[in-house]
């Protein structure tokens, strides 16, 4: 989860990922939670960060079902 602080959706972002912490997802571990200065646009760093996150840990990923916000 990379987030700026001035996204519309940051308290959103954060909800889900206190919701999650509470459900025993571990921080670094099954939830990766990133906040950065900016808005709803990442920089090429933001995203190389978020992907390197999730590649790392590809395989040992588990699916989730999600319900997205509306």
């Amino acid at each position: 989860m990379h987030i700026g602080n001035g996204d519309p959706r940051y308290q959103d972002v954060v909800n889900d990922y206190e919701s999650l912490r509470r459900r025993s997802w571990g921080d670094g571990q099954t939830i990766f939670y990133t906040i950065f200065v900016g808005g709803h646009t990442y920089s090429t760093t933001d995203l190389q960060q978020a992907w390197a996150t999730f590649a790392d840990r590809r395989d040992s990923l588990t699916p989730v079902a999600h319900t997205p916000h509306v």
